[in-house]
């Protein structure tokens, strides 16, 4: 059995609670009475250059059911699968030996000739807190262990296109907790709901004519908007049933802007130009108050937007003692290069950060030059995977005040999209 941690590890670990609580959750009441933190953690590397948003990711990003798994109806509506994976560094300013890693798969199950897609989805989520110790009643270390926090979930989307595009989502979630021979697990689901409306492309319906600029360029402009309610679910249990901790359920709750001009040629299809921007708020929904007459502790769940005011938190950008906002840009060339930046502020303003981040697509860039070069791509094995398969790479940085245990925290990634009917 665990008896103390070294007194090294146990600040840090003391410190990286009061980081979550100051940077990731939404009341820092409600965050330090929670376990499985980890959970917190925004996985993608695109969504961490954008500030964690994630709404104007949900066609390219299969990474980003994990918080909302509607969206992952709206990946798999364009893409046959999917891949991504995304780590970096955790904590780095503190110790060298935590990593926190996401692997994502997406696949689009055969529906022809419907407006109903269906997307089915895993992914990994894997923190490793490094070596750690044992201790008795002297500083000298017993023995070590390692302390490793990791989730698996099972995504399920339903897509429908229409003049509106709707998705909805469950994630299936199982946490596991590992403190060398003491452990705890936990299962939990996630609810998601996004929608989208492409004016333009409604417009052209309704008129029977398709929008254009010039010769095969055409815009379109797409807002959007989404919530999911994650984590939801049973306690973490180590020892004691009367101490367990619950999971961090959260609700998430998102606007979002996607514009841009499509061009069509050769076969090949890209964006121009885009420009995605998106703004999202995230409330805790559990709380734990103590009974000073009976001794007795009560854990209170809430349901819904709880405190996120659509109008204050999302439209004005306020955030609040119990709200984080965040907000994000992202800017497309052809295609290939995305250049992205964001802005995460906690309760009161008294936790600021930007992120930044960038993303390249390698096959589609050796798609374009072989293109305008007067080259086509040919129906062997080579030419076939080319054209359908998407590689993107993309790294993100957090960008905190000096001193900020998350300043400079880099996550590298990849991103893998297969086409297809």
């Amino acid at each position: 059995m665990i008896q103390c941690l070294s007194i090294r590890r146990s600040q840090i670990l003391i410190l990286w609670i009061a980081v979550l609580c100051l940077c990731i959750g939404s009341s820092v009441y409600a965050v330090s009475e929670a376990g499985a933190l980890f959970l917190l953690i925004s996985p993608s590397v695109q969504a961490a250059g954008m500030g964690q948003t994630y709404g104007a990711l949900a066609y390219t990003d299969p990474m980003a059911a994990v918080f909302n798994p509607a969206f992952l109806g709206f990946y798999t509506s364009q893409y046959k699968a999917g891949f991504a994976s995304s780590g970096g560094d955790w904590l780095e300013a503190l110790v060298d030996d935590m990593h926190y890693s996401c692997y994502s798969l997406a696949y689009r199950l055969p529906l022809k000739n419907s407006p109903v897609s269906i997307g089915l989805g895993l992914h990994h989520v894997f923190l490793d807190l490094g070596e750690q110790f044992n201790t008795a009643n002297s500083p000298d270390p017993l023995d070590t262990f390692e302390r490793k926090d990791k989730a698996y979930l099972v995504s399920a989307s339903v897509f429908w296109d229409s003049y509106v595009q709707v998705g909805v989502g469950m994630n299936f979630k199982y946490i596991k907790s590992d403190y060398g021979e003491v452990d705890a697990s936990a299962y939990a689901v996630d609810f998601g709901l996004a929608l989208e409306m492409p004016l333009f492309k409604i417009i052209s319906k309704g008129s029977k004519n398709p929008m254009r600029i010039g010769s095969g360029v055409s815009p379109y402009l797409v807002p959007g908007l989404s919530y999911s309610a994650e984590n939801i679910g049973g306690k973490l249990e180590y020892i004691d049933p009367d101490q367990a901790d619950p999971i961090p359920r959260i609700a998430y709750a998102g606007i979002h802007l996607r514009t841009g001009l499509q061009v069509e040629s050769n076969n090949n299809r890209f964006d121009l130009i885009s420009f995605s921007w998106a703004r999202e708020a995230t409330d805790m929904l559990v709380t734990r108050s103590y009974d000073s007459n009976t001794g007795d502790t009560q854990i209170d769940y809430q349901w819904g937007l709880d405190d996120i005011d659509p109008f204050e938190h999302l439209l004005m950008g306020k955030g609040d003692e119990k709200v984080i906002t965040k907000k994000g840009w992202m800017v497309g060339i052809w295609d290939v290069y995305f250049a992205r930046w964001g802005h995460y502020v906690d309760m009161e303003g008294k936790v600021r950060y930007k992120t930044s981040g960038w993303g390249f697509n390698i096959t589609k860039t050796i798609r374009l030059l072989m293109s305008y070069s007067g080259h086509t791509l040919g129906d062997d094995a080579f030419g076939k995977i080319l054209q359908n398969l998407d590689i993107e790479i993309q790294q993100s940085e957090i960008n905190a005040e000096p001193g900020h245990p998350l300043d400079e925290t880099v996550f590298t990634g990849v991103t893998i999209r297969l086409h297809g009917n």
